[in-house]
C-alpha cells in the first residue's frame, strides 16, 4: 500500500508539477487571451461579422453591479460610453473620434468625465476659440481592424476632424476580448456553455482560459477565424489591416490623424520588457504617410517611472493615469486642431 501511495503521489505531482509552471508562465509574461472583468449583458453581437459584437444601446450598468469594470458605464443610443451628440456637427466646431478598446472605453473608471476623452474635451474647450467635441468610442476588447470598421460604419457619420486611434499592445492578437465574442454566441445561438466547475476553473486559473478560449473553444468556431484571417487581415496583424484601412479611410473623408500608443504598467519602466512592440507599432505608422504618432510610453515613464502609478491592475489605467493620456494629447493636438 505504501508503494502505491508513493506512485500515486508521483503521478499527482507528475501532473500539478506542469501546471503551476504554465500557470506560472502565463502569468508573468501575460500571454492572451486575457480575462475581461466584465458583465456580458453590455454586450451584444453585432450584424458586421468583422467587427463582431459591441456595446448595447442605451445600456446602463448600475454602480451596485457585480463587476468593478464597468461600474458606472451608461451606454448612449448609439452603441458607445458617451454622452448623446448630434450626428450633424454643429457649426463651429472641431469634433474629435477616439477610437480604442477597454482602456478609452475606461473599464474601472466609475465616473464618464475622469476618462481621457472628456478629460481632453474639458481642457480643448477652456480655449475658447470654437466649440469641440470628443467622441468615446472605445469598447472593451477590440482590435485595431475592429475599431476602424466602427468608424467607418458608424463614427464618420459625426464628421470628425481628427481621428485618435489608440493602440494597445494586444492589439495585435486577433483573440484579445477575453472571450466575450464566444460568450455571446454561446448565449445567443445555443452552444454549449462550460459546466459550472469548469467555469469556476476559467476564473481563476489564466492557463486554463487561454487553453480554453485559444484552442478549444475555437474548434467550433475555426471557419469563422479562418474566414477573418484570410478575407480581413490578408497575411497582415490587425494592427497592420486597421493602419491601412484607417489611411485609406483618412485619404477619402480627409480627417486627421493621431496615433496613440498605450504601454503596459505591469513593472517598473527600467524593467520594461515590452520595447519591441512599441517599435514594431512605430515602424507601421511610419509606413503611412500623414499619421502622427504619440508614444505614451515615454511620457509616462518620463513622469515617474513607477508603472503601477498609473494603473490599478497593470494593464488599464486609473483616473491619473487617464489625466496624463488627456494632457499629452491637449499639448499635441492643440497646435494643429485651431488651424
Amino acid at each position: 500500500m505504501k508503494e502505491i501511495s508513493v506512485r500515486i503521489l508521483l503521478v499527482i505531482l507528475g501532473i500539478m508539477i506542469p501546471l503551476a509552471v504554465g500557470e506560472v508562465i502565463v502569468r508573468i509574461f501575460d500571454i492572451p487571451p486575457r480575462p475581461m472583468a466584465s458583465s456580458i449583458n453590455i454586450y451584444q453581437l453585432s450584424d458586421d461579422p468583422i467587427i463582431g459584437y459591441g456595446y448595447r444601446p442605451g445600456y446602463k450598468v448600475s454602480y451596485t453591479a457585480q463587476s468593478s469594470a464597468n461600474k458606472g458605464f451608461e451606454i448612449n443610443r448609439d452603441g458607445f460610453r458617451d454622452i448623446e451628440y448630434p450626428v450633424k456637427k454643429p457649426g463651429n466646431t472641431y469634433r474629435i473620434v477616439i477610437l480604442g478598446d477597454s482602456t478609452t472605453a475606461g473599464n474601472g473608471i466609475p465616473l464618464l468625465s475622469d476618462i481621457y476623452a472628456k478629460q481632453l474635451e474639458i481642457m480643448l474647450n477652456q480655449q475658447k476659440d470654437r466649440h469641440y467635441e470628443v467622441l468615446n468610442m472605445g469598447v472593451g476588447g477590440y482590435q485595431t481592424v475592429q475599431e476602424v470598421e466602427l468608424l467607418e460604419n458608424r463614427g464618420l457619420n459625426y464628421d470628425p476632424d481628427l481621428v485618435v486611434l489608440t493602440v494597445c499592445l494586444n492589439d495585435f492578437d486577433l483573440h484579445s476580448d477575453g472571450g466575450v465574442y464566444e460568450e455571446l454566441l454561446n448565449e445567443n445561438k445555443g452552444y454549449q456553455l462550460p459546466p459550472k466547475a469548469f467555469r469556476f476553473v476559467l476564473n481563476h486559473s489564466r492557463l486554463a482560459f487561454m487553453i480554453y478560449y485559444r484552442i478549444l473553444s475555437g474548434f467550433s468556431r475555426i471557419p469563422y477565424w479562418q474566414w477573418y484571417e484570410r478575407s480581413v487581415l490578408r497575411g497582415r496583424d490587425p494592427v497592420q489591416a486597421g493602419l491601412s484601412t484607417l489611411a485609406a479611410l483618412q485619404q477619402k473623408r480627409r480627417f486627421s490623424v493621431v496615433v496613440v500608443v498605450l504601454p503596459y504598467f505591469d513593472a517598473h519602466f527600467s524593467q520594461y520588457s515590452h520595447l519591441p512592440l512599441h517599435a514594431k507599432i512605430h515602424d507601421l505608422v511610419r509606413s503611412v504617410a500623414g499619421f502622427k504618432y504619440i508614444d505614451m510610453l515615454d511620457i509616462f515613464s518620463s513622469v515617474d517611472n513607477d508603472a503601477a502609478t498609473f494603473s490599478f491592475d497593470g494593464c488599464h489605467m486609473n483616473s491619473y493615469g487617464h489625466r496624463i493620456v488627456a494632457q499629452s494629447l491637449f499639448s499635441n493636438i492643440s497646435s494643429f486642431v485651431r488651424h
